[in-house]
């Protein structure tokens, strides 16, 4: 099963002119689809576009319980020099900020916050990419079936890779 890309992320909250109004002061969303009373899908729900142009991403939000608070998340990628701009964008609008962690040198920077909800998004630079390459370059041993040569073709080097996002 090939997959083409990511199609569409959905949420539950209870009230979604809270998380509307969350969205578009965080996130910068905007809002394409309101289902008001008529319920099409299991519950009234709101559609939000986040992002421009084919890097758009289609987020759902039906009314509901939401699962309880947890590092469970939704990140964003966003251009390092944008990073402090969010962070100062989503203090002004009185979002709670999840304190950061430690990073290893090389690491990406990113910025989490959590929504009325409890639902936790984060923003997070480009430059994750490089960890992943350290660890995609790294031989790692393959177990070898007893009386046989293995037949595996040794990994790809990253620095092969294309990377298409």
């Amino acid at each position: 099963m090939p997959i083409l890309g990511l199609s569409h992320v959905t949420l539950l909250a209870r009230d979604l002119d809270a998380m509307e109004r969350f969205l578009v002061a965080a996130l910068d969303a905007r809002k394409v689809y309101d289902s008001g009373a008529q319920t099409f899908s299991l519950s009234p729900e709101r559609f939000f576009l986040i992002g421009e142009g084919v890097a758009a991403v289609w987020l759902a939000v039906m009314q509901g319980d939401p699962p309880p608070r947890s590092y469970q998340h939704v990140a964003f990628r966003i251009d390092a020099a944008a990073l402090d701009a969010a962070g100062a964008r989503v203090a002004a609008a009185g979002i709670e900020i999840r304190p950061g962690r430690p990073r290893v040198e090389g690491e990406a920077r990113s910025l989490y916050f959590y929504s009325p909800e409890g639902h936790l998004f984060g923003c997070m630079t480009e430059r994750w990419r490089r960890g992943w390459r350290v660890m995609l370059t790294r031989r790692r041993p393959h177990p070898r079936p007893r009386g046989r040569r293995p037949r595996c073709a040794p990994p790809v080097r990253a620095t092969r890779m294309r990377w298409r996002l």
